[in-house]
């Protein structure tokens, strides 16, 4: 199989998560103010429980498939084989998942309100499972995904625009977001027929492949429990108009972070295969993969605590202004979470680590999840956010020092953070010169990021960063 250009591959994803971003941000202004914060509240307490299953349908497959299908994917007997063992796996951990949250959903009394948007909500892990997307990811087709992508969320634009109206219209949301999330798996029932055909295989060899897979699904429940527990937690001891408010910080944090982790989830099949098959080359790419992280993170950062007011009003209106407190906090999270999806996918993953990585997050779930007891009936959301912040650290010391002796000599380049460092305080000193002059305004917000961006870059430059001007060559 050709190789494909890895800066090419990041390209599309990031242009991918770029509009992972433009998107919500045109629709989220429009959504929250229709259907409002109680609406948007018992959308994403819905999620919060239908998450859980959809969660337990994925398992660990992704991860895994993209791992151990990346070392092989140049013989395509093996290939093939692998692909229908994990298949088989997916369709039986869905088909279990439709199952207890049938019974849940029967059982719970209290869930009567929210039912029908968890079942639209938990169609998500029915497309994913059968649309199998990791089989692209292992041949890095990120052309076809990122296209895919854009043309699945134009028409969810549309819909949102057409369908959702009113307050009554939660539920015609729920259902375009759902298909705009996941409804463009079922496209590769037939696509990914150019790379391999999927049935299901009933024999002893797909057993060999649940171990790993399980240890997987444990770690992203883990993460689940302490990035869901929050809103569940918060629509159990507060109301609908609460958790809608934090979702908002919530969506914004998210979508930053999203953005910035795509640089490193890029890297995940070409670091699998480099680290079977070439030592030198795969040190090489995580250096360059940390320090363009820290590179972009900083300013980042910087720039959502600086502008969280205007932010806020931004995608949601005066009614959720009180979120700016939460996305404060949560972006200082960002930093913590961020470094330790580096460790987990560039270093632990990909070194077999899955262990470490489960205990990791195993503790930092449970220290979310007893923090929450007792910080959050009295502190609410910015309470909330607190235990989130806190738990990510946790997760970043306890994943940095189950990597040691797994990364690369020299991993950090000291002179280029310290500059990145000095060009984020100059983007804290635009935003703040701008909100003084022009208030906490969405005006003052559309003039600080574009400065902001010009200041940053360059600074960096102008002070010859390395990292920047090794992108820039290898861009030009």
């Amino acid at each position: 199989m050709k190789t494909k250009s890895l800066r090419m591959n990041a390209a599309l994803n990031v242009i991918k998560q770029c509009c992972a971003i433009v998107f919500p941000l045109i629709t989220f202004p429009y959504v929250s103010r229709v259907i409002g914060t109680e609406g948007f509240g018992q959308y994403n307490f819905s999620f919060s429980i239908a998450d859980y299953f959809i969660i337990f349908a994925a398992l660990g497959i992704h991860s895994y498939a993209i791992r151990e299908g990346a070392k092989n994917r140049n013989d395509k007997a093996l290939t093939d084989r692998f692909c229908c063992e994990v298949f088989t796996i997916n369709i039986t951990s869905m088909l279990i998942s439709a199952c207890g949250l049938t019974v849940l959903l029967l059982c719970a009394k209290s869930l009567n309100r929210y039912a029908l948007l968890i079942v639209i909500i938990s169609t998500h892990m029915l497309m994913t499972t059968v649309g199998a997307d990791w089989v692209n990811s292992i041949f890095e087709d990120y052309l076809y995904i990122t296209v895919r992508y854009i043309v699945v969320q134009i028409l969810a634009l549309i819909s949102i625009f057409i369908f959702v109206r009113s307050e009554k219209d939660v539920v015609n949301y729920a259902i375009i977001a759902t298909l705009a999330s996941a409804g463009g798996n079922l496209l590769n029932i037939y696509y990914i027929r150019k790379y391999v055909k999927l049935k299901l295989v009933f024999d002893k060899s797909v057993l060999k492949h649940l171990k790993p897979i399980l240890i997987l699904f444990a770690n992203v429940l883990a993460i689940s429990i302490y990035v869901n527990a929050d809103i569940t937690m918060l629509g159990y001891y507060r109301n609908d108009a609460e958790v809608g408010i934090y979702s908002l910080a919530s969506r914004i944090y998210n979508i930053v972070k999203r953005m910035i982790n795509a640089m490193i989830i890029v890297t995940l099949p070409r670091l699998a295969y480099y680290s079977k098959n070439n030592q030198h080359a795969y040190e090489g790419v995580t250096r360059k993969a940390m320090n363009g992280l820290i590179m972009l993170l900083l300013p980042c950062i910087v720039g959502l605590i600086a502008m969280s007011k205007p932010t806020v009003l931004l995608v949601g209106g005066g009614e959720y202004l009180t979120a700016w407190k939460p996305l404060c906090v949560l972006s200082g999270a960002m930093l913590f979470a961020l470094l330790s999806s580096f460790f987990t996918n560039c270093i632990l993953v990909v070194n077999g680590k899955e262990k470490a990585m489960l205990l990791s997050t195993v503790v930092s779930a449970a220290v979310n999840m007893i923090l929450n007891l007792f910080i959050l009936p009295k502190y609410g959301m910015t309470g909330a956010a607190v235990t989130t912040l806190i738990a990510e650290a946790v997760n970043l010391g306890i994943q940095g020092y189950a990597s040691r002796g797994l990364v690369a000599k020299k991993l950090l380049a000291w002179a280029d953070i310290a500059k990145a460092l000095t060009g984020a305080a100059l983007v804290a000193a635009v935003c703040i010169l701008t909100t003084h002059c022009m208030g906490q305004t969405i005006k003052a917000l559309i003039i600080a990021i574009p400065a902001s961006v010009v200041v940053y870059f360059g600074f960096n430059l102008l002070v010859k960063n390395r990292t920047l001007l090794s992108f820039v060559k290898r861009s030009k």
